[in-house]
């Protein structure tokens, strides 16, 4: 904004728009903008659309919007919406809510009530579907009416035990409400009409309230969260709080008369408003429940007149009634369709029995609940679940039914729905027991028992018997057919069983297990026939009632009679058999070929006869020798005394059998000493040794013959080898069974080898040099030793020298002519190499510097290196020289071998940095900031260039550096990090200067000007207030020294701007003293003529207005009530004078800061 300051002119800072309170389902509470500043002159433009589909609109409900108004809203589906609220002047302000499920409504209605009066209110509930739990807290104010008693509404589940009403609750204005459905009811929950009451709360009104006060029945989360769930997760919770305003005037009554729709789309519905009592005129406004606009009705002017509202819909509204003394009172109201069609389900006839279709129906119709007569086509017409079109259906099943009544007149189609379940008989049951034949009467029978059906029941046998029971059955299929009172017939049938013997299942015996012993045994076992087991009677002259096992019994043939208590028998037998004797027939014995493995062991074999079944051999013998086997052949054994005993598989045994096991002809060999002869060359090359062996003993007296050495001697006494190498030769002799080993040495002399502990190698001292020197000397064999060099041309002796680096054979013969060549190395050093070490080696980093590096690395060095520096740049012992200037190096390396090299480098050096930096240009106002920047930067090492501001960060020269006023230092820097330096000198223009003075203290109610001084060089162009609460303009200078009345500590800010933009600001806090300046004095006197003759309140600064003064007696009468600012009693009530005595004071006085404060104390009254 732009003003002459010249001139006197206005400025307005509008506050930001702003919206709060916003819940869900649409409300929220605006304000801020124009609308605030105008007083609600102007509306606000409200938008509402979904996020992802502009073209799904919201709708207000709650008609034009002003500062401070509370914004209702539906939405056409559920999601995200945005909402944005303008008002053509301030900037606008846009927020999001997002719906979900329909949300669970509560609501307290509005009405009036006296002092003393006890009023109750219902709590109503609306979409109240499926809810399976829910809590809220309802609160009211406890200055003007205490809680009496709830009575439960009709909704299932609610019960004393949901409310919450200690008197530590209600004494605080709360009552807390836990709802849970109950649990038959889970887990679909419980679903209400809407309207239905929850509750009934009554209330007690204070005596001592007064016209004009109210108190809230609100829903909130006060002391329990507000929470409501159905089976599918949590709901919103929408509330429509009550109010119960307080009246010491008369009451007025509301008589709401609603005429119906003619049809149940139509708007022809009525709502007729009449209003009696309390104080005319009355102004009325009605509503679509829950978010329809609100709208005004024609006022009524007279008591007892009437207002209606015509053109509505169906639909339940909310009518206000609002008497001149501006007490309203709330109604609501339901406009039904004109006529209301239902049906009932009226049952004919059920199906006669289970499973049968021959049941009948028919509907009833009822018109406003009046049964209609003949309700035909096309007036009715009718859709049953089974596809009929009648009024009456038949040749029903059992199972459900339902059907749909359709009446059409004028255009209008109403429906009604009749369901239910038909019902059947319960099918017929029979259950049959029977007697099979018995052995005493040769005859049995069979009963019948029946449930189910209709009672009187006939019965057929198939042997034409009719009674329940029947009698006398031969063996064989016994069969009924049961028919009901409603010929529903079912059959059942059994089998009447012969006499029944007693069955023997099984014999089972167990047979002699040895021969000659008495260890059999019998077992038969037998189930009881038609009647139980009376005796077990054996062949052997045992018997008993329980005796069914015999024992102890030698081989032969047993019978078994078992014997029925009805005399019927069953006749079994078995034999019990032995085994033959066990004896060993023969065995054979098989003795060892040698005494030696493998054929050092024998084998013995036994033949046996008789027992059962397989055998097992338990072997044993005089070497401790144990073996339990199921074969009678032992292998393996050496020579000894042996045992077994044969036992088969009943554990019966023969008496033991001995065997002797006789061991093999002793087998050996030697060697003659004398016939040994030795190699003459080690490892006997050639193999020229001899040896004679001699065996004896064995399977023979010619053996075959087999040496190490591959000779080979057949069916000599003995044998000689000549062809035997160095150390232990064998020879294997066989004498056609056994085998012997035996070895005999063979020696020889000592290796033939060069002497390497005497040998002289002398390496050659540098790489390529040929210094090397020879000496051999040899070891083993027989001396003399004679030395042959081949490399040489047979050169003969044992040294050579001046010779390079290589590996030199020599060929040495001892005295038997025994010869070895061996090899001799001479090694030379690796290549010494002088070379420059890149990675320690730096050129001239900058130009003028002389710090360049140089690092030689000598590779292959013998020992310590010394190194030559050119012109002594280093010492000789070190490898690195630094602090270098540009130029040509050259290094000599030498190590202590005398071996050398050279390394040679050029260090070089970058050009200078060159930059150019342009004069910034001034900053636009004091503080703040211009820009530095680079216009020409080359050079140096090359880029990327960059540059830095007082040694800060350093960024890219095709930047901008922001600085403030002051003295720079610019650096320009290569890719190196070498640097060029500049200074400049940025300069800030003068400063815009407000000054508001010091903070200060004022009292609560009184206002303060503010003088603002302003330095600035340039005209002043804006000057922006903050707050704008309690700031006005003064008569003189409007806005440049206004007048500030704060109700509450506050801080002013002050802000202006210069024709250039230039800002200068500066605050100051007003702190307030809350010194409340009300005063009410103790004593009157109420006498004409004296001086306080009455009681009066006096106020000061600070005070609003007094609320209320009230004054009562000693017994609680109220004797004077005023809601003036200027309250006096004079010491009367309706004309008459009141006794002096002391009387009780209350006194509500509200604050310019909001606060309201009650005053409670006594005045004495003097005559």
């Amino acid at each position: 904004m732009n003003q002459n300051t010249a001139s006197a002119f206005q400025v307005v800072y509008l506050n930001a728009i702003k919206q709060s309170a916003a819940t869900i389902p649409g409300t929220f509470t605006i304000s801020g903008g124009l609308s605030e500043f105008d007083n609600g002159v102007t509306n606000y433009t409200i938008n509402i659309e979904k996020s992802t589909d502009a073209t799904k609109k919201g709708t207000i409900t709650s008609g034009l919007a002003k500062h401070g108004s509370v914004v209702k809203y539906t939405v056409p589906e559920p999601g995200t919406y945005n909402i944005t609220i303008e008002d053509g002047k301030s900037c606008g302000t846009t927020f999001s809510q997002t719906f979900s499920a329909q949300p669970v409504q509560f609501s307290a209605p509005t009405v009036s009530a006296k002092p003393g009066q006890i009023i109750c209110i219902d709590i109503t509930v609306k979409d109240f579907i499926n809810i399976t739990s829910g809590q809220f807290t309802i609160s009211f104010d406890t200055s003007i009416m205490k809680y009496s008693s709830i009575q439960v509404g009709t909704i299932p589940g609610v019960s004393q035990g949901t409310f919450g009403t200690v008197p530590s609750l209600v004494d605080a204005g709360k009552i807390t409400v836990a709802y849970d459905a109950p649990g038959a009811s889970l887990p679909n929950g419980i679903t209400a009409a809407d309207g239905s009451v929850f509750a009934k709360i009554c209330f007690l009104i204070n005596s001592y309230a007064t016209t004009g006060q109210s108190s809230p029945v609100s829903f909130d989360g006060s002391k329990t969260n507000i929470m409501f769930e159905n089976k599918d997760g949590n709901l919103t919770f929408q509330k429509n709080d009550g109010k119960i305003n307080i009246t010491t005037g008369p009451l007025f009554t509301v008589d709401i008369t609603p005429k119906n729709t003619s049809c149940k789309n139509s708007t022809d519905g009525s709502i007729k408003v009449t209003a009696t009592g309390g104080i005319t005129p009355y102004t009325i406004k009605w509503q679509l429940v829950p978010l329809g606009p609100v709208n005004n009705a024609s006022n009524i002017t007279v008591n007892g007149g009437s207002s209606t509202i015509n053109g509505l819909a169906a639909g339940t509204y909310s009518i206000t009634v609002t008497d001149g003394s501006g007490i309203p009172e709330i109604q609501s109201v339901e406009i039904q369709p004109a006529s209301n069609i239902g049906a009932n389900l009226m049952f004919i006839k059920k199906p006669s029995c289970a499973g049968k279709n021959d049941g009948q129906v028919y509907v009833e119709v009822l018109l406003n609940n009046t049964v209609v007569n003949n309700p035909t086509p096309p007036l009715y017409t009718f859709a049953w679940s089974n596809g009929s079109t009648n009024d009456t259906v038949g040749g029903l099943k059992a199972g459900f039914i339902e059907v749909f009544v359709f009446r059409n007149i004028n255009g209008c189609i109403d429906t009604a729905r009749a369901s239910g379940t038909i019902t059947e008989p319960q099918p017929i049951s029979l259950k049959i027991n029977k007697q099979d034949v018995s052995c005493l009467t040769n005859a049995g029978q069979a009963g019948v028992s029946v449930s189910g059906g209709t009672p009187n029941y006939s019965y057929k046998w198939n042997d034409n018997q009719t009674n329940a029971t029947a009698i006398n059955l031969s063996a064989g299929l016994a069969k009924v057919t049961v028919t009901d009172a409603n010929k529903c017939t079912d059959t059942i049938s059994t089998i009447i069983l012969p006499p029944n013997k007693p069955k023997i299942d099984s014999i089972v015996g167990i047979d002699e297990k040895c021969f000659g012993a008495n260890t059999g045994s019998i077992t038969v076992y037998a189930q009881p026939g038609g009647s139980a087991i009376g005796n077990y009677s054996w062949s052997n002259s045992q018997s008993g009632a329980t005796l069914n096992n015999i024992k102890s019994l030698i081989a032969g043939t047993y019978t078994v009679t078992v014997t029925g208590i009805d005399g019927c028998t069953s006749t079994a037998q078995k034999i019990i058999t032995e085994p033959s004797k066990i004896s060993i027939d023969s065995f054979n014995i098989i003795i060892p070929k040698c005494n030696t493995a493998p054929l050092n062991k024998g084998q013995l074999t036994v033949f046996a006869t008789g027992g059962t079944g397989s055998y097992t051999y338990y072997w044993s013998s005089s070497l401790l020798f144990a073996d339990t086997t199921n074969f009678p052949l032992q292998v393996n054994l050496p020579p000894a005394i042996y045992s077994v005993i044969v036992k088969d598989q009943n554990g019966c045994t023969n008496n033991q059998t001995n065997m002797k096991m006789s061991k093999a002809p002793d087998f050996n060999m030697t060697f003659p000493p004398a016939n040994n002869i030795n190699v003459k060359c080690f490892n006997g090359k050639p193999c020229d040794g001899q040896a004679l062996v001699t065996p004896f003993g064995g399977n023979s007296t010619l053996y075959k013959f087999v040496w190490s050495s591959g000779e080979v001697s057949n069916n000599t006494p003995e044998s000689k080898a000549v062809k035997l190498c160095q150390g232990w030769q064998t020879v294997t002799i066989t004498d056609g069974y056994c085998n012997i080993v035996d070895s005999v040495l063979i020696k020889s002399p000592d290796v033939l080898t060069l002497d390497t502990a005497s040998v002289i190698a002398t390496d050659v001292s540098c790489f390529g040099s040929k210094d090397g020197r020879i000496v051999a000397q040899a070891k083993g064999g027989i001396q003399p030793y004679s030395f042959v060099w081949p490399f040489f041309g047979n050169l003969q002796g044992n040294t050579i020298d001046k010779i390079v680096a290589g590996t030199y054979g020599v060929v040495i013969t001892d005295a038997n002519g025994c010869k070895a060549t061996q090899n001799i190395t001479i090694k030379e050093p690796a290549k010494l190499v002088a070379s420059i070490d890149p990675s320690n080696t730096n050129t001239v980093k900058c130009n003028g510097d002389n710090n360049g590096v140089i690092t030689v690395v000598c590779n292959n060095c013998q020992g310590v290196a010394t190194y030559l520096w050119p012109n002594n740049e280093a010492a000789p012992n070190s490898n690195s020289a630094s602090n270098l200037a540009p130029g040509l190096y050259v290094i000599t390396v030498t190590d202590e071998k005398g071996c050398t090299d050279t390394a040679r480098i050029n260090l070089t050096i970058p050009p200078p940095i060159i930059g150019s930096i342009p004069f910034p240009e001034p900053p636009q106002c004091y503080g703040y900031q211009t820009v530095v920047e680079i216009d020409t930067a080359y050079g140096g090492s090359g880029g990327p260039y960059r540059f830095s501001l007082d040694d800060g960060p350093t960024r890219p020269v095709t930047e901008l550096y922001d600085v403030y006023a002051g003295k720079h230092i610019v650096k320009i820097f290569d890719i190196n990090g070498c640097y060029k330096v500049d200074t400049i000198t940025v300069v800030d223009p003068p400063n815009v200067i407000v000054y508001l003075g010091k903070d200060t203290v004022i009292n609560l109610g009184d206002s303060l000007l503010l003088t603002p001084q302003i330095i600035s060089v340039l005209p002043i162009d804006t000057l922006i207030w903050s707050p704008l609460t309690n700031l006005n303009p003064s008569d003189r200078d409007g806005l440049l020294a206004p007048y500030v009345r704060p109700a509450e500590t506050t801080t002013y800010k002050l802000l202006v701007y210069d024709s250039n933009g230039c800002p200068g600001e500066d605050d100051i806090k007003i702190n307030i003293d809350r010194n409340r300046n009300v005063y009410i004095p103790n004593v009157f006197h109420a006498n004409e003529g004296d001086l306080n003759k009455n009681f009066r309140v006096f106020i000061g600064p600070g005070v609003e207005k007094i609320n209320y003064t009230k004054i009562f007696d000693r017994w609680g009468n109220l004797v004077y009530s005023d809601t003036s600012n200027k309250p006096e009693w004079d010491g009367s009530v309706n004309g008459r004078k009141m006794n002096p005595g002391v009387y009780v004071y209350v006194v509500e006085v509200l604050f310019i800061d909001n606060v309201k404060l009650l005053y409670r104390g006594d005045v004495t009254l003097l005559r």
